[in-house]
C-alpha cells in the first residue's frame, strides 16, 4: 500500500499568519506608546506656554516664526476680554484619525482657561517634527468646549 504525503498547508499558512499578527502588535504597540509620549510632553508643554505668555513671559522659541503674530495675538486676545489669569485647566487631545495614522506629526489639542470673568477654550495645534515641539496655531473660544470622543470621532470618520 503506497502512503499517501499530508500536505501541511493549513499548518505553514496559520503559522505564517500567526507571526505577521504578532509583529504587527509589537509593532503596533510601539507608534501607540511613541504617540502616548508626544501627546503627554504636548499637553504639558501647551499649558506651560499659555500660563507663561499670560503672566507677562515671552514663549517665542515655541512657536513656528511664521505663525508667531497670530499665535500670541489669538492668546493675547482671551485675557484682554476676560481679565486676570485664574487657572489652567488640563489640555485635552483632539482626536482625529489622521493624526494617528501620520504618527503625531501634528496635533491639536483643546485647554480651557479660567479668567476673572469666565472661561475661554483655547485650540492649539502642535508639530513634533524636530527634536521639541512648536507651536503653529491657535485661536479661543468662549466657553469650555465639549470633551470629544475618539471612538466617536472615528465613527463620523468612517461613515
Amino acid at each position: 500500500m503506497k502512503l499517501r504525503k499530508r500536505k501541511h498547508w493549513l499548518a505553514w499558512t496559520l503559522g505564517i499568519l500567526s507571526f505577521l499578527l504578532a509583529t504587527g502588535a509589537v509593532v503596533g504597540k510601539s507608534v501607540m506608546n511613541d504617540l502616548a509620549t508626544k501627546i503627554g510632553s504636548n499637553k504639558f508643554m501647551i499649558s506651560n506656554a499659555v500660563k507663561d505668555r499670560l503672566a507677562g513671559g515671552n514663549i517665542d522659541q515655541l512657536i513656528i516664526d511664521s505663525a508667531r503674530p497670530s499665535v500670541l495675538e489669538s492668546i493675547d486676545g482671551g485675557s484682554k476680554q476676560m481679565g486676570k489669569l485664574v487657572a489652567v485647566e488640563t489640555a485635552d487631545t483632539i482626536p482625529n484619525v489622521s493624526d494617528v495614522l501620520n504618527h503625531g506629526r501634528e496635533l491639536s489639542y483643546n485647554l480651557p482657561v479660567q479668567f476673572e470673568k469666565g472661561y475661554k477654550t483655547y485650540t492649539i495645534r502642535v508639530r513634533n517634527d524636530g527634536s521639541s515641539p512648536k507651536i503653529v496655531g491657535a485661536f479661543w473660544v468662549d466657553g469650555i468646549t465639549e470633551r470629544q470622543s475618539f471612538k466617536r470621532e472615528l465613527k463620523k470618520h468612517l461613515q
